[in-house]
């Protein structure tokens, strides 16, 4: 499907949005000296392909909609 998105710059470009057919998005862990763990992970929830575009190597450019995922244990000292 034909999609036109809003880049950084406030131009727009117009590109092809595509399915994710699979995809595995792993928790990252942080312990902090204080004794907390900061647990977060990335989920993507659109890609597009860009059309006429292409990065220095000429590869396709492709825009992501990603979520941010964060939870907190063992709040620390407080």
């Amino acid at each position: 499907m034909k999609k036109t998105i809003t880049l950084p710059d406030g131009t727009t470009a117009t590109g092809e949005a595509l399915r994710v057919e699979a995809s595995t998005e792993p928790w990252n862990d942080l312990t902090i000296e204080d004794g907390a763990v900061i647990r977060f992970k990335a989920v993507v929830s659109e890609v597009v392909r860009l059309h006429d575009e292409k990065d220095p190597d000429g590869n396709p450019v492709y825009h992501l909609k990603i979520h941010n995922v964060i939870s907190l244990y063992n709040p620390g000292n407080q």
